[in-house]
């Protein structure tokens, strides 16, 4: 069993470019967003009142295009 931490976001129709996929930036939004979520979800009982978690660096790789309604689960590697 992983103890990988997941989430799932949906591509809603504001997320939609006029490619008619997700936009990039809206993906930089959505790691921000799984970055926070893992944070609170990993830190140590106490540690969230006292740090705060900082993504110094993105780094986005392409793989595909998500279309409205379309759900993806980031994975990292």
């Amino acid at each position: 069993m992983s103890n990988r931490f997941a989430m799932t976001f949906t591509a809603r129709a504001e997320h939609i470019d006029v490619m008619g996929h997700v936009n990039n930036a809206v993906w930089v939004t959505w790691l921000q967003d799984a970055s926070v979520a893992h944070w609170f979800a990993a830190a140590r009982p106490g540690d969230t009142d006292t740090y705060v978690a900082v993504v110094l660096r993105h780094e986005v790789d392409y793989r595909g295009n998500v279309v409205f309604d379309g759900a993806l689960v980031p994975k990292p590697e």
